[in-house]
């Protein structure tokens, strides 16, 4: 259940967020004026976001406001405030003063948003990636417009504060030959540890429980929350009419979910495992650590980086999995975007589907954009080749 924070829990993470812009004070800088400390600036001065009203009561305000909105959560504090001291640690770069809710201006705004290199974001030495930029983008104008509200300053200064363009690209997601590469690793690690199974019975038992983890994932397309959130009651192994009924996904809209026969196998050998053990009841989390406990989110997280850093894949995510569900009947199998929007759980408020958010799956990978490109190449007969590698 989400509860109001105190003060006290604001003004520490409050703290972390200004030791996180008083770091990057020290480590990076401007474009044009690389210096390791801030000119004439106080050191405190980027955590600065109010308007004479004290330090934490307007940065207090903000984050209270925005844990009553609807499927916020709590543990969303910090992201809604970073945007806001990245761009006070811009401010004062520009400005030698600190930053204060009061001083917000459209025109400052579009400075900061042009600036390709913008003190402050992220807190890192290098050029924030543009999807960043535009997080940050979103957070000020969220920001702006509580200010509005709230009375802090006379208008929303940031409304036409636009994103960047960014070319789309489709979603990060598994080949062929990487899914099937995947898949014989969980396989091999289950029949490995059955194995061993008179020295250890709970890796055996770990093993099949990991393997159902990355299936709900790979071939029932769900979010990590999703997955951690699932019961028995939901979970149908019926031969012929498998399926994932009634799951409350993202903005709690409700979808069922058809299981394929490699999915079924997978969970049915799960289920029988759990339910050795004692733990498979209609009310009880499908996954569950060591000790029979719900699985949280992060245990989840935690093993699929496990499995990214054994097959040397250290991009892999729990999303890539999903996006992988997704893709493969857009792309390899020509189904009916609509159909693929069911299945994602994409839907509008009245719950048709959203065709434009699954759209996103038929446009090219990275890896045929450097397929197109490298069709240019051709030998025009130079004979120099550089020594430098990257």
């Amino acid at each position: 259940m989400i509860t109001r924070p105190t003060h006290h829990d604001l003004g520490e993470v409050s703290g972390r967020d200004k030791a996180q812009a008083d770091r990057a004070r020290g480590t990076r800088g401007h474009p044009s004026d690389r210096s390791p400390e801030p000119r004439g600036m106080d050191a405190g001065a980027p955590g600065h976001l109010s308007a004479g009203r004290g330090a934490d009561s307007d940065e207090g305000c903000y984050t209270a406001s925005m844990i009553k909105v609807p499927h916020f959560r709590q543990a969303s504090a910090v992201g809604c405030r970073r945007p806001v001291v990245s761009y006070a640690e811009w401010f004062a770069w520009h400005h030698q003063r600190p930053f204060t809710v009061d001083v917000l201006d459209a025109k400052d705004l579009h400075r900061w948003r042009a600036d390709e290199d913008p003190v402050g974001i992220c807190g890192q030495q290098h050029r924030p990636a543009p999807a960043t930029r535009n997080k940050h983008i979103a957070g000020l104008r969220v920001f702006s417009r509580w200010a509005s509200e709230s009375g802090r300053v006379p208008q929303d200064v940031a409304r036409h504060l636009e994103l960047l363009v960014i070319a789309p690209q489709a979603p990060k997601s598994l080949t062929r030959a990487q899914e099937r590469e995947l898949m014989r690793g969980l396989n091999q690690a289950v029949e490995n540890a059955f194995h061993l199974k008179r020295i250890s019975d709970e890796k055996l038992t770990q093993a099949i429980r990991n393997r159902a983890i990355l299936v709900l994932g790979l071939y029932a397309g769900l979010r990590v929350e999703e997955a951690a959130s699932l019961v028995w009651g939901q979970l149908l192994l019926r031969k012929g009419a498998a399926e994932i009924q009634h799951l409350q996904g993202k903005f709690d809209q409700i979808r069922s979910i058809p299981l394929g026969n490699l999915a079924r196998k997978h969970l049915l050998a799960w289920k029988e495992r759990a339910t050795a053990a004692g733990w498979v009841a209609a009310d009880r989390t499908v996954l569950v650590s060591q000790k029979g406990g719900a699985l949280s989110v992060r245990g989840i997280q935690r093993i699929i980086t496990e499995w990214g850093h054994q097959l040397d894949w250290p991009d892999l995510t729990y999303h890539t999995l999903r996006h992988t569900y997704g893709s493969r009947p857009v792309k390899d199998e020509g189904i009916p975007l609509p159909t693929v929007a069911r299945l994602m759980g994409h839907l509008k408020k009245n719950g048709d589907p959203n065709i434009a958010t699954t759209a996103r799956y038929t446009l090219p990978h990275v890896e045929a954009l450097q397929q197109a490109a490298g069709a240019l190449d051709y030998d025009d007969g130079s004979t120099d080749t550089p020594t430098l590698e990257e």
